[in-house]
């Protein structure tokens, strides 16, 4: 049983694991994005405990206490799922990484900033409430996009998520998404601050 102390730290704990088959993590989606970005994904498996703000991906894999956790785990099952692999560039360096249930840019990565960096103690409601505060600083982004096929051209957006999955965080934007079907759901909005306040509410 190991605690984790700092960001980043349950990764470095992953690793020392290599020789095990099993993690069992309890946390949130930000402890989970760690480890499985650590981990051998061919060699390993991963069990999961609810314990962390906003639990997007035991949500959607019907895992919402400790005690459903335990029961899972008892049985021995493991169900594979989708990842997402991000390239992404940090200054003249290009990196990879996983997102298991969502990658986003402008407004829901701002929101999510925000809720975990001030408004963690206040839990589940974190995030509604650094969703608000993220919008006094909400600006327009222009980028290239393309889905399924050729560029669409350079697009105006406030917000875009790619989700594997039905959450993002605890909160269910995309209803019909699945973690196992080799498919991604994407959001691409443009909204003033009082068009994205109402769509929140």
């Amino acid at each position: 049983l190991v605690f984790t102390d700092r960001a980043g730290h349950a990764g470095e704990i992953a690793r020392d694991a290599a020789g095990c088959g099993l993690i069992v993590a309890a946390g949130g989606d930000g402890t989970i994005h760690e480890i499985v970005n650590s981990m051998n994904l061919d060699a390993q498996a991963l069990a999961l405990i609810p314990l962390g703000t906003g639990n997007g991906l035991t949500k959607n894999l019907g895992i919402r206490s400790a005690r459903k956790a335990a029961e899972i785990l008892g049985q021995g099952k493991v169900s594979p799922i989708d990842l997402m692999r991000c390239e992404i560039r940090i200054d003249d360096a290009w990196i990879n990484r996983y997102a298991v249930t969502t990658a986003t840019f402008g407004f829901a990565s701002n929101a999510a900033i925000v809720s975990c960096r001030y408004f963690r103690p206040l839990r589940a409601f974190c995030y509604p409430v650094g969703a608000t505060v993220a919008l006094c600083a909400q600006k327009g982004n222009r980028g290239a996009i393309a889905v399924d096929g050729p560029p669409l051209g350079t697009v105006r957006f406030t917000n875009l998520m790619v989700n594997n999955s039905v959450y993002s965080g605890n909160v269910p934007v995309f209803p019909r998404a699945s973690l196992d079907d080799a498919a991604l759901d994407i959001l691409i909005a443009e909204a003033n601050p009082f068009s994205q306040l109402l769509h929140n509410v």
